[in-house]
């Protein structure tokens, strides 16, 4: 909004003076009065109606916006399924451990961490060490 509002207040032929708040505004009012149109145009049927080209242009803004935002809540959801992985991962490997620390107790191993790497890495032979 910042860049339009830039552009239109550097043009020479005409003098704008717009903020870009204002540009927000005029786009959101052009928004809800197309969402209006299209809404009564559902609602009454046998109507033909002729969309400028503006409406075309808004109608497409608003579609690429919609597509945008489902897939900023896909990866929103990749990000929280890769935190619950980890933090399940977390959780197995902390009660692995005393799990496996039980077990050295009971039964009177000394090398404990051998036993317990051993443990971890028969049970996940993909993890590394860090």
């Amino acid at each position: 909004m910042e860049t339009f509002s830039n552009n239109l207040n550097a043009t020479t032929c005409l003098k704008f003076r717009v903020t870009p708040r204002s540009v927000r505004d005029r786009y959101n009012l052009l928004i809800k009065k197309l969402q209006a149109k299209l809404t009564s145009e559902e609602k009454a049927s046998g109507i033909n109606a002729t969309n400028s080209e503006l409406d075309d242009l808004l109608e497409e803004i608003v579609e690429k916006e919609k597509a945008a935002r489902e897939k900023l809540d896909f990866e929103d959801e990749i990000k929280m399924l890769r935190f619950l992985f980890v933090t399940v991962l977390a959780i197995s490997l902390n009660l692995l451990y005393k799990v496996c620390c039980a077990l050295c107790v009971k039964l009177n191993l000394f090398h404990r961490q051998i036993f317990i790497r051993y443990c971890t890495y028969s049970l996940f032979p993909n993890l590394t060490e860090t």
